[in-house]
């Protein structure tokens, strides 16, 4: 299965067209930091409300409008830091991963998003992709 890698720092960094990569499993063995995880989690009911002011609006539709032009229409879409899921799901892919370190958030995403077809979502370190 091939998927195309996005991630908000890659966006903002480079602004262009990623190479395709394989999709891989993910290490049960997660390193990550448990209070990070623990501050995504804490984080999770109210990061949707946090993230809704003018700037944060500004920024997800300027990176919105990039992808579209960028992404091929009905591309399968892996997005790592999916937080709540709302970007995966606005550009409609044919079929989305979304990925976090935060099960509070892969809840919240699951619970906004779960229903569109072809939506997955999932929780995974991204610093231990295999």
């Amino acid at each position: 299965m091939q998927a195309t890698l996005l991630t908000d720092s890659w966006i903002r960094a480079c602004g262009k067209r990623s190479s395709t990569i394989a999709a891989a499993p993910w290490r049960s063995d997660s390193s990550s930091s448990t209070a990070t995880v623990r501050a995504f989690d804490a984080a999770a009911p109210d990061y949707d409300r946090a993230t809704d002011g003018a700037l944060f609006r500004l920024q997800r539709a300027q990176a919105h409008r990039l992808l579209l032009r960028w992404l091929p229409a009905r591309a399968r879409v892996l997005e790592i830091g999916c937080g709540t899921g709302d970007l995966l799901a606005a550009l409609k892919p044919s079929y989305g991963v979304g990925v976090d370190i935060s099960r509070a958030m892969i809840d919240r995403a699951r619970d906004k998003h779960g229903a569109e077809t072809g939506l997955d979502f999932l929780v995974g370190d991204a610093e231990t992709l295999e």
